[in-house]
């Protein structure tokens, strides 16, 4: 697995970031459950699945 350059782009926002002027960015969204069967339902059909799957050593 080799080194990959950096993109044009990206290099000149890792040259230019410092404390005083951030460059960085990040995201967080947040979900709601939808309606409907929780939980013990997706576990349930989580495990049946499971059970169908050959043991692997």
């Amino acid at each position: 697995m080799g080194t990959e350059l950096l993109a044009p782009l990206d290099l000149a926002f890792w040259h230019l970031e410092s404390d005083a002027h951030p460059m960085h960015l990040g995201a967080l969204a947040v979900f709601a459950p939808p309606p409907g069967p929780g939980r013990e339902l997706r576990e349930k059909k989580f495990m049946k699945i499971i059970s169908l799957a050959p043991e692997v050593l």
